[in-house]
């Protein structure tokens, strides 16, 4: 598998023309892909759009096959996640460049096991099973120091609201597996041009449809609300974290805050990072987020740095990304982020290898917090980032009793791509499978207020400085896959490595 990475490889292999042909046919497959996820317009065509890749698959053997599938997904991830090279701007170039070519290749890598497996399934006639795999690695992107669970391919379905409805019952990994049965249904539809097969691929599209329109006819109206502001503050990445930048950013966050009424507001949110220092020693503005607390009778929460000494020695120090709670009786209460960004907040498999605390790549050198929370009586929970799309972790807080989301989030570092759209697209999906309301603040959008079934209620303009407010119901439902979410993950997850050892210990007759 490793020599697919070889240039040799290639350059042997662009002299042929029937592979150029196949890696064409290929490449359009997973280009349409590619447009599939929101905001880009293309997601209808994900029932099919694996169809032409799994056609190339079925006519090649096991090498050229894998080599089509590495180049094509690596075009694939290029455009999926296109804007990581956005933080250029603000870290250390060469080594953010390095990184994103290591993220495609690993995450294109993945996609050839998922090659490598229809090729095996092929072999010993179980090819219906290759759905039950490909979702099962993407349950292997949520796990590990390496997790980066980002374009699932149910996420594709984002922009029909309809559609994701189903996801309260299987999640997103789930929706996944239908998309795949659906390909394979136009693989046989393609060989055999039997039109049963072309029904079986309409099926599962219309039957979320189906599904979604009904929910949405019968959604149960909250009797509880929270009354929230969310404030938008805009700050420029570039000039954020500059020291001589500080005061004029304070002054456009306090700014936006006064734009809007904070009377009788149960919640006020600020973004991750808003104040862009260590709360420890910015005493005049902590002092402020506490009278605002005070005279209002609101929460106050906000995203900024901590700082904790970890022993008698001053040097030593432990770093985090907090979300400060403010509360109206004076006392201030924090939320740790767990799910720390890896090569960004911290260096992988840094507490397993200590070697690794001595590197200095430019990421922060963070510590993760240790415990998720729900706070007061209308039982909000806080997340950081991008803690929203792990799938467990809002079940967790589901769990834990929580009614609403809170979740705090600095997109500006990818400037006005797809990535701010694609990360409100995948809280929405959070949303729909627990039946949970989420508000969501973020330094430079897209701030929102989404209900449980996933319909925005309210929306900030992106790279615009704005406060919004809304009442918006606290939970009100109990979906099944907030039950049985879990058990579906590790399902998959172990059906994984069940098919892996097959592969391994059980040959076909041909082999």
């Amino acid at each position: 598998m490793i020599s697919i990475l070889k240039p040799s490889y290639w350059i042997q292999l662009s002299k042929d023309t029937s592979f150029l042909k196949d890696l064409a046919l290929s490449l359009f497959s997973w280009l349409i892909l590619a447009l599939a996820f929101p905001p880009l317009p293309l997601g209808q065509f994900s029932w099919v759009a694996l169809v032409p890749w799994m056609i190339v698959l079925k006519r090649n053997g096991l090498k050229r096959s894998l080599g089509i599938t590495f180049f094509s997904a690596f075009v694939y991830n290029a455009i999926q996640y296109y804007w990581i090279y956005y933080v250029m701007n603000a870290g250390p170039g060469p080594i953010v460049l390095f990184g994103l070519v290591c993220l495609i290749t690993y995450l294109s890598m993945m996609s050839v096991v998922c090659a490598w497996a229809f090729k095996a399934l092929q072999k010993r006639s179980l090819l219906m099973l290759f759905p039950i795999f490909w979702a099962g690695i993407e349950v292997l992107r949520t796990k590990g120091d390496l997790s980066f669970p980002w374009s699932h391919l149910g996420y594709s379905l984002g922009d029909s609201l309809p559609m994701i409805q189903v996801s309260a019952w299987i999640g997103v990994f789930g929706m996944s597996v239908l998309i795949v049965y659906a390909n394979l249904f136009g693989l046989k539809f393609w060989e055999t041009k039997s039109k049963k097969y072309l029904a079986k691929v309409w099926v599962f599209p219309l039957i979320l449809l189906a599904i979604g329109w009904i929910t949405l006819e019968n959604t149960i109206e909250p009797e509880e609300f929270i009354d929230a502001v969310v404030v938008q503050p805009n700050l420029i990445q570039e000039n954020k974290w500059k020291r001589q930048e500080f005061q004029a950013n304070i002054d456009q966050t306090w700014e936006t805050m006064n734009s809007i009424s904070l009377a009788g507001a149960d919640l006020i949110v600020f973004p991750e990072t808003a104040f862009p220092a260590f709360m420890n020693k910015i005493f005049v503005e902590r002092e402020k987020l506490k009278q605002i607390a005070k005279q209002t009778g609101a929460q106050v929460v906000t995203g900024a740095l901590d700082f904790i000494r970890v022993d008698e020695d001053w040097g030593n120090y432990k770093y985090k990304n907090t979300a400060f709670i403010f509360n109206p009786d004076g006392t201030i209460e924090k939320y740790d982020k767990i799910h720390l960004v890896p090569f960004s907040e911290r260096l992988p498999f840094d507490d397993v290898l200590p070697l690794l605390n001595y590197v200095d790549f430019g990421e922060g050198d963070f510590s993760p917090g240790q415990e998720q929370k729900v706070f007061t009586d209308k039982n909000w929970a806080p997340n950081i980032c991008y803690e929203t799309i792990y799938p467990y972790f809002i079940r967790n807080l589901v769990d834990k009793g929580a009614r609403v989301i809170v979740n705090m989030t600095n997109d500006g570092w990818f400037k006005d791509s797809t990535e701010p759209r694609n990360h409100l697209s995948l809280t929405r999906f959070r949303a729909v499978e627990n039946g949970m309301p989420i508000i969501r603040s973020t330094n430079t959008g897209i701030s929102a207020f989404i209900d449980g079934y996933g319909r925005i209620l309210a929306r900030a303009k992106i790279f615009e400085s704005d406060a919004i407010r809304a009442r918006i119901g606290l939970k009100v439902r109990t979906t099944l896959y907030s039950k049985i979410g879990g058990l579906v993950e590790w399902s998959l997850f172990l059906s994984l490595f069940a098919f892996l050892i097959m592969f391994w210990v059980v040959k076909p007759q041909d082999d």
